[in-house]
């Protein structure tokens, strides 16, 4: 089945975009723009009032998608570094996603007008200043270092992730999961004090691909996925890969490790809960806004194995 065409208005917008970024925006005329979407020169202007307007609109629409993927990390209760890394993975899915527009945002932007200049000047110091609270917050804490050069830091952060648009090409062998934690790494390994370890468990690269294996397994089948990822340490993940349950057949999971395991598979905003079964003690976690499908806890488990 065929999908709907999207609205004119939306075509011209990714054209644009497209337009914009692979041969800039000076260099784009409003005849370039109708030849590539068949219509009459004049027939764009029923639809918008310039090539400025369209210019507007991508910056605008980009500055939401990361304001949008940044700003929900205020109010999660994690250490600065695990926070500074999602932030940096967030950034750079945003950039991944939205190649042409997030070309046209870093690229284009200072074509704009004065007064749209201003605007998009005025975010990007929203932005700077809050990887800027992320590093001070870290310095609170102990995870960072003391005299940390807070400007320097958060503009080399920045550079970092907003750059990747001129080299990162989605398709590649790195996901931007698997960028974000080694430009993290890099980075963290200077920012935290001598003989400082991170804070939040990272989840090692083979262990990683098996989750992301049995999370395309749940999502693709319907059917909950088993497997041992560690020294008793369990995770059955349902169906549609958003959510999982950990368990040990001795004691009980660490939630620092559910983080971890919900960072790896890419969960959006998630849930925790705690499940005390009749012999074990497991940990739900689901992603935000996730539908909840009904889960058995670990003793009912069928077999299970991937």
């Amino acid at each position: 089945m065929t999908e709907p065409a999207k609205p004119r208005r939306e075509q011209i917008l990714d054209s644009a975009s497209r337009l914009f970024s692979e041969r800039g925006y000076h260099a784009t005329s409003m005849r370039d723009l109708a030849g590539e979407l068949g219509m009459q020169g004049g027939s764009l202007y029923a639809h918008i009032s310039s090539k400025e307007e369209l210019l507007i609109e991508i910056v605008n629409q980009a500055s939401r998608q990361f304001d949008e993927a940044l700003f929900t990390l205020r109010g999660l209760p994690l250490p600065a570094d695990a926070k500074l890394k999602e932030a940096m993975y967030r950034h750079i899915r945003v950039v991944a996603d939205n190649m042409d527009s997030a070309t046209v945002f870093f690229h284009e932007w200072k074509h704009l007008s004065p007064e749209a200049y201003a605007r998009v000047t005025g975010w990007r110091d929203t932005i700077d200043a809050f990887y800027r609270e992320l590093i001070e917050q870290g310095v609170r804490e102990g995870v960072f270092r003391q005299g940390l050069d807070i400007k320097m830091t958060a503009y080399l952060v920045l550079s970092a992730v907003n750059w990747a648009y001129t080299w990162y090409r989605p398709g590649g062998p790195l996901g931007p999961r698997d960028v974000a934690e080694q430009f993290a790494e890099m980075l963290l390994s200077g920012l935290r004090p001598p003989g400082a370890a991170m804070s939040h468990p990272t989840v090692t690269v083979p262990i990683r691909e098996a989750l992301r294996y049995a999370q395309g397994r749940a999502e693709r089948l319907g059917r909950t996925q088993q497997l041992e990822i560690g020294e008793d340490l369990f995770i059955r993940i349902a169906p549609g890969g958003r959510k999982f349950l950990l368990f040990c057949l001795d004691g009980e999971p660490e939630r620092s490790a559910a983080e971890a395991i919900a960072s790896a598979l890419g969960l959006k905003e998630p849930q925790y809960g705690w499940h005390q079964g009749a012999t074990l003690r497991s940990l739900t976690v689901i992603e935000k806004g996730a539908e909840a499908q009904p889960e058995s806890g670990p003793a009912e488990a069928e077999d299970g194995t991937l």
